[in-house]
């Protein structure tokens, strides 16, 4: 999995306030990866001809977290 993303929409919450729209929201990047072999490289740490020297970095996690007003 390379990308999961969830928000949870809220409309009209503080109607004191104005606001259009509430959303919060998490994405997370690089979730999972899936092979049969511990021993192989992963897919995306090859070069362009497809070989793998063993000198590469792992690919990192990112997570995202956050709120989307509209007023």
């Amino acid at each position: 999995m390379k990308n999961v993303t969830v928000s949870y929409n809220l409309t009209n919450v503080w109607k004191g306030l104005k606001m259009d729209r509430f959303r919060i929201y998490g994405m997370v990047d690089n979730v999972l990866m899936i092979q049969k072999s511990k021993r192989l490289p992963d897919a995306e740490n090859v070069n362009q001809y497809g070989e793998y020297d063993g000198g590469g970095y792992p690919i990192p996690k990112k997570y995202t977290f956050g709120i989307d007003l509209n007023f």
